[in-house]
């Protein structure tokens, strides 16, 4: 279980009975969710536009081909 612990940003001292309903994501999730906030920051314009929807349409694709539905 400790293998898993380190994925995460939780204070180790701690245990953790989570129930599924919220908690913390794991560490590579958090980054690449930051490395989006960068993005948006950086040049929100060009976000909110262009670069936003175009990775939403990839992600929905995505999504709807992982579990076998339309992407609409």
């Amino acid at each position: 279980m400790n293998k898993f612990k380190n994925l995460f940003h939780l204070n180790p001292q701690i245990n953790y009975l989570n129930h599924g309903s919220f908690g913390a994501c794991p560490k590579v999730v958090f980054e690449d969710y930051q490395n989006w906030q960068l993005k948006l920051e950086t040049d929100p314009l060009q976000f909110i536009t262009k670069t936003g929807p175009v990775a939403l349409d990839a992600s929905r694709r995505s999504m709807a081909n992982y579990i076998n539905c339309d992407e609409q």
